[in-house]
């Protein structure tokens, strides 16, 4: 039997993009941002797809706890199967989290302009 799991990326709370094999992802309620490398973006795209994913390795049930708790992902669904038509993670997933730039990401200079628009910004009083 083969345990999956399938998720949904979190859209409204999370933006990524890939380049190269890395992928980038923002999450928009906190500012922190995530590097992932060539075997997390493998998962990362499996999930956007929503396709099942084999949790039997423990480096693959970490990743996607990670995911979860950053509140990045959700879990749309949980079974067992003989099938083995499921993403199943041949490396280990690797994502490293960072803080640095949160206050720039938070920023909202849509609201910090006159009625002339973007990119005049508003006289400080």
């Amino acid at each position: 039997m083969v345990t999956t799991k399938t998720y949904r990326i979190d859209r409204n709370k999370a933006i990524s993009e890939t380049l190269d094999g890395e992928t980038i992802i923002i999450n928009l309620e906190t500012g922190t941002y995530y590097s992932m490398n060539e075997a997390g973006t493998a998962v990362w795209d499996a999930i956007g797809k929503e396709l099942p994913i084999n949790v039997t390795e423990s480096f693959v049930t970490d990743f996607l706890v990670f995911l979860e708790r950053e509140n990045l992902i959700a879990n749309l669904s949980e079974s067992e199967s003989e099938l083995s038509a499921c993403f199943t993670a041949n490396e280990k997933p690797v994502i490293e989290k960072y803080s640095d730039m949160q206050e720039m990401l938070l920023a909202d200079p849509i609201h910090d302009v006159d009625t002339a628009g973007w990119p005049k910004m508003k006289d400080v009083e």
